[in-house]
């Protein structure tokens, strides 16, 4: 009995220790390919925040200049090697920058013309996306190529005809050229919005047209207020690509009174016979502000847009 109980042990401790040594390894190889991977990974990552930080740098080292040199002296701004940091700071030239033209009209320009053409884009951009998106139709996707293909045609090539066109109907030197281009929908602000209702479940058309519901109602109740990320996007790019607008303003706006205030700027290339870079320095730090507000008040609702649109949680 004794033999069979120490043959039993031997047997069990030679049936275990090879199990045991098997898993040690079996470890100490996951171990080493984790660690790998881990590697790998943050070398990735360093990388990838590498080219963020240069790209960062590039852009933001111009909006530094800006900012030092619309508190330099004029004499000031040009001098080798640069003086990042101004002496003595000149805030005057802010107060010279307001006065020298009529900044404040031109601010006020500005806003009237951006706000309604932001409006126009979220209204038209929602309403055609919305047809795009959940409506069915004979030749909707060729509709929607024919659309996207529209951002392809430069500004610059149809300016001469929007300029007769208008020109007919006697809207030089009014803010019509500027602001009913975008009630008609802008092509990529349609593609952001279908984009957006495409991720809408179908399910709410559905029971919307149970109760009774027709397709205005459901867009109006149903599915608007579900896209305010995707609209506040679309509001925020409206309103500063409209803001930093240079060449439709110039063309169509005759009188000084009624320039915005990318065209407002220009005249201090003509007020001195040398350009005041100071004071100009200053008036686009000035006619910055507002727009980087914006941005940083609708940021939240911004950046889910961006998610949302692109299909990411």
């Amino acid at each position: 009995m004794a033999e069979k109980e120490t043959n039993r042990s031997e047997s069990t401790v030679k049936y275990r220790f090879p199990r045991l040594g098997s898993s040690h390894g079996t470890k100490r190889a996951a171990l080493r390919r984790n660690g790998r991977a881990r590697l790998k990974w943050t070398a990735g990552t360093a990388g990838v925040y590498l080219v963020a930080a240069v790209i960062g740098i590039v852009f933001i080292v111009p909006l530094l200049w800006m900012l030092s040199g619309s508190l330099k002296q004029t004499q000031q701004m040009f001098t080798y090697p640069v003086k990042w940091i101004p002496d003595p700071f000149v805030f005057r030239n802010y107060l010279d920058a307001w006065n020298t033209i009529p900044f404040g009209r031109f601010l006020l320009n500005t806003l009237y013309f951006a706000v309604l053409g932001a409006l126009g884009d979220l209204v038209s951009s929602s309403l055609v996306g919305y047809a795009f998106g959940r409506l069915r139709f004979p030749g909707r996707n060729i509709l929607f190529i024919v659309c996207l293909s529209t951002v392809m045609v430069p500004q610059t090539a149809i300016i001469i005809p929007q300029f007769i066109l208008f020109k007919t109907i006697h809207s030089i030197d009014t803010y019509i050229p500027l602001i009913l281009p975008s009630w008609l929908a802008y092509p990529y602000w349609v593609f952001l919005m279908r984009q957006f209702y495409m991720t809408i479940p179908e399910e709410f058309d559905q029971s919307a047209k149970i109760d009774g519901c027709g397709y205005f109602q459901i867009y109006l109740r149903i599915l608007l207020p579900l896209t305010k990320p995707a609209l506040v996007t679309i509001g925020i790019f409206a309103v500063v690509g409209d803001w930093q607008k240079f060449l439709e303003p110039i063309v169509y706006l005759n009188s000084q009174i009624k320039y915005t205030i990318s065209v407002g700027l220009g005249l201090f290339q003509g007020l001195y016979t040398t350009v005041s870079w100071s004071l100009m320095m200053a008036a686009s730090a000035i006619a910055m502000f507002p727009p980087v507000i914006v941005f940083f008040i609708a940021q939240k609702y911004f950046m889910q847009g961006i998610n949302l649109s692109t299909g990411k949680d």
